[in-house]
């Protein structure tokens, strides 16, 4: 994932945060977070992929 989808995901998050449910909100901040730990995941451990 580059960074221009992550900078995506967080103006989108921004978006549903002031404007939208609060379950969808949650909803994309949960996915959000997952990309985050992914990405840590690769940058950490680059070989365990």
């Amino acid at each position: 994932m580059s960074l221009t989808r992550l900078r995506s995901s967080a103006i989108e998050l921004s978006v549903y945060l002031a404007t939208f449910h609060q379950g969808e909100a949650e909803r994309l901040q949960n996915d959000l977070l997952t990309i985050i730990h992914e990405q840590n995941d690769r940058i950490l451990n680059p070989r365990s992929r």
